[in-house]
């Protein structure tokens, strides 16, 4: 397997899906302790991408892919990410598949930052 290396600022929509709780309810609260497995799809749409020393843009080279990950949340501000990206290229035309294990941390207000 060859991994190239490149360099993507893109916009990406995803939609949570669904959530499976796990474990028991802490004592004195009504939240569920224990583990959250979420699950979510979007698309991402790369605007600029820089690979082996050329920098093209979405209108020179129009791709689109659809990340599909499931995220496993523990009471914390950290999670776990196991994401699957399929991505359709239009020239040279051609479909990849990355795979996106990594880290999420909560910052607050409903944003979350990751670390593939």
């Amino acid at each position: 397997m060859k991994c190239k290396r490149a360099l993507r600022v893109a916009a990406m929509v995803s939609v949570m899906m669904c959530t499976l709780r796990i474990g028991e309810a802490q004592p004195g609260g009504s939240e569920p302790g224990g583990v959250r497995l979420v699950g979510h799809i979007g698309f991402v749409l790369p605007l600029v991408t820089h690979a082996g020393g050329q920098t093209t843009t979405l209108d020179e080279n129009f791709g689109i892919g659809f990340p599909l990950g499931i995220t496993v949340k523990s009471s914390g501000r950290t999670s776990f990410d196991f994401e699957f990206v399929p991505f359709i290229q239009d020239s040279p035309r051609k479909v990849s598949l990355t795979v996106h294990p990594g880290l999420l941390y909560g910052v607050g207000h409903g944003f979350t930052a990751g670390r593939a």
